[in-house]
């Protein structure tokens, strides 16, 4: 159930931030309904209460983290192949350059 502010009469929300949730006030809460500074309330971004909007910021957080880790075991991925490519390639590079060199020389 969302706190109304006594002094505005305004009700209390919670906007969760990147690393914490963020007090805001509203007139109407949820959406599509809008902050007193002006920023549009959604189910994912603004809560009632402050519990929600920590769950909703540790899940964001766990989602950051674990697209990063696949992102750079990606790279890591692209790495290895792109260094097996090279070294098969300086490889193919050597057999021609012996290839040519012997024909050259006949």
């Amino acid at each position: 159930m969302p706190t109304i502010t006594p002094e505005t009469g305004l009700i209390q929300v919670w906007k969760a931030g990147a690393t914490s949730p963020e007090p805001q006030t509203c007139e109407t809460p949820g959406w599509p309904n809008v902050t007193t500074c002006g920023e549009k309330m959604y189910v994912n971004t603004h809560f009632d209460t402050k519990a929600e909007a920590w769950e909703r910021v540790r899940s964001s957080c766990e989602a950051g983290l674990s697209m990063a880790a696949r992102r750079v075991e990606d790279a890591e991925r692209a790495l290895s192949n792109a260094r097996t490519e090279a070294a098969e390639a300086a490889k193919r590079w050597a057999a021609y350059r012996e290839a040519r060199d012997e024909e050259v020389t006949l």
